[in-house]
């Protein structure tokens, strides 16, 4: 099982992060709440990685693991 914080960004869309600011995993400043999805995708996370959607996570695992979702 996977453990998932997530955050809804000032567009709607919801996006995996374990702060709710970007300033300590990306090279951004602020709170993901803040900022619109293309902000937050246009982020740095390492090496050219980009802060996940929701969507996205439950498509990498195709149900293959639990995911409990913590909602801030």
């Amino acid at each position: 099982m996977i453990e998932l914080d997530v955050y809804l960004c000032k567009t709607g869309e919801l996006v995996v992060l374990h702060d709710p600011k970007v300033d300590r995993t990306t090279n951004g400043i602020g709170y993901i709440e803040e900022k619109t999805f293309e902000e937050v995708r246009n982020l740095d996370a390492g090496k050219g990685e980009k802060i996940p959607t929701l969507k996205e996570v439950f498509e990498l695992t195709n149900r293959k693991v639990k995911i409990n979702i913590e909602l801030k």
